[in-house]
């Protein structure tokens, strides 16, 4: 994802990713449960890991980290609010169940070709 960024002039305030306790409250909400959206407790936890064997993608504002059940949406460079007055630019995770599995067939997105270059 960095390198995609740097290579295509999309500057990142930073090169973590962040996910709020409010935003993980979000994302496993009884309304998207309801309608087969929730990612697991688990999945979340394994994401920092299991992120390099999925697929990257670029819809033009943000990366997208996927296999074939789930999405994690990074928004890079939000604004995020920190003791209600400082704000701090952070790359920013959400994430959600996959329902269509064509969804990353269209010309909105952009695969990211070798985005997990092996270790040597």
């Amino acid at each position: 994802m960095v390198q995609f960024a740097q290579n295509n002039g999309i500057k990142l305030a930073c090169e973590q990713l962040y996910m709020s306790a409010k935003q993980l409250q979000h994302c496993m909400r009884a309304s998207k449960g309801a309608k087969g959206l929730v990612v697991s407790a688990e999945e979340l936890v394994r994401f920092p890991k299991s992120r390099f064997k999925m697929d990257l993608y670029y819809d033009g504002e943000c990366f997208i980290y996927t296999d074939e059940v789930s999405k994690f949406i990074i928004h890079p460079n939000y604004k995020m609010k920190v003791n209600r007055e400082q704000v701090k630019l952070v790359n920013f995770i959400t994430a959600t169940r996959r329902i269509d599995k064509k969804e990353f067939n269209g010309k909105r997105y952009v695969k990211i070709e070798n985005a997990h270059p092996s270790i040597e």
